[in-house]
């Protein structure tokens, strides 16, 4: 079953507040995540094609009239298309008012971004390029000398806004879901 993201948020909400155990967390964090990624992808399609969850219509220095044709352009020398990696090197070729490029300049959100793919990128692979990323850009060790799997990481609590890291995340996750769909954000990107 397809849950939107704030429909997922409230599901996992609900068995959170039951059961905080790390894989608890960890399983909740990555199917939060990865929907969101994929309505982000869906939401860079959408306006690509001159669409929108709203009545908000983006305007495009490229016009595309089909998804192959957006596909094409986008998914560069590769056989699939990498969303973040297209939306980060096109969308600013592509929008008159770049909202994603908006959106991922803001500090508080680029680097909740960047911090969120690196853990779910160590949380669905495992690998050790994955792992060590994981350490070196999100633990940032060897500054911080303990390991800490995502599970932990997520249940610990930032200084700054006396929440934990999942909360944090999950918040910006809602911000950007709620600003791709806010007509007076969108209209005010210049």
């Amino acid at each position: 079953m397809n849950y939107s993201v704030p429909d997922l948020i409230l599901k996992w909400d609900a068995i959170i507040a039951i059961n905080k155990e790390h894989h608890i967390l960890e399983s909740a964090f990555l199917q939060i995540y990865v929907a969101f990624e994929k309505d982000l992808n869906e939401t860079f399609v959408l306006f690509s094609l001159g669409n929108s969850h709203t009545a908000y219509t983006p305007v495009r220095k490229l016009v595309f009239t089909a998804k192959d044709q957006l596909f094409e352009v986008i998914k560069g020398e590769g056989t699939f298309v990498d969303y973040s990696k297209a939306i980060d090197r096109c969308s600013k070729h592509i929008f008159v008012k770049n909202v994603f490029g908006q959106i991922t300049s803001m500090t508080n959100y680029s680097s909740c971004l960047s911090q969120m793919k690196i853990v779910r990128n160590y949380l669905a692979h495992g690998s050790q390029e994955s792992k060590e990323k994981y350490m070196k850009s999100v633990l940032n060790m060897p500054n911080n000398t303990r390991f800490m799997e995502p599970g932990e990481f997520l249940l610990t609590k930032t200084t700054k806004a006396n929440k934990t890291v999942y909360s944090q995340y999950i918040d910006c996750i809602e911000e950007i879901y709620n600003l791709l769909r806010n007509d007076a954000f969108l209209n005010s990107v210049s």
